[in-house]
């Protein structure tokens, strides 16, 4: 039995919300990045707006930035406890 999988589509800030995906940008320039707030975007009203709308510029040097996309990272919470075993 094999299972399907179908693919999503992180286009709008509401996909990135709703798959947990962040938008970041950095600046080759002058090495700035900056993570963005999704909930922020939306509540500005840009909930509809498609990533390939969004030109981020360095708000440092004023040049194009880099568009960063990726699905967003659990939080570190330290490793597992390590139980020595053995002599």
């Amino acid at each position: 039995m094999s299972s399907d999988k179908q693919p999503i589509v992180v286009d709008t800030m509401e996909d990135f919300k709703r798959f947990g995906f962040t938008l970041a940008a950095f600046c080759d320039a002058c090495t700035r990045y900056h993570e963005f707030n999704i909930d922020d975007l939306i509540a500005g009203g840009h909930g509809g707006t498609s990533i390939t709308a969004i030109k981020p510029r360095c708000s440092q040097c004023g040049e194009r930035a880099q568009k960063l996309v990726s699905p967003r990272r659990p939080e570190f919470d330290g490793y597992p406890n390590f139980v020595p075993t053995g002599g």
